[in-house]
């Protein structure tokens, strides 16, 4: 049986892909980092949107906020969630996906621990 992606499946496909690009490319960041910020990245989109259309431009600092809530409740106390949530956040921005920059809703390292 062959798999075919759904319009929304492909479209976050494509997005995740060119975010790897951007990651290696432009980033130049290690194979696990890479991993774990398109891991999150992809967790951020499934935990907002689900199996609905990415709508990017209607995210908000509270969808931000509650995805790292939901990830801090249930799993291990993982140190670096904001750190690859704000990579996306900022990719989102630069490419224009987003109208506002998301990435400061998210605490700093040195500013408070999540």
């Amino acid at each position: 049986m062959t798999d075919i992606l759904s319009e929304t499946r492909a479209a976050r496909a494509a997005l995740l892909a060119e975010f790897e690009n951007y990651l290696v490319k432009q980033r130049g960041l290690s194979p696990r980092t890479i991993y774990h910020t398109l891991r999150f990245a992809n967790r951020f989109l499934d935990h907002r949107f689900g199996e609905a259309t990415m709508n990017l431009p209607d995210l908000r600092p509270a969808d931000v906020i509650g995805f790292i809530e939901h990830v801090l409740t249930t799993a291990r106390r993982d140190k670096t969630v904001a750190t690859h949530v704000r990579i996306f956040l900022q990719y989102l921005f630069a490419r224009g996906l987003t109208a506002t920059n998301l990435a400061p809703s998210l605490p700093t390292p040195s500013s408070c621990r999540l």
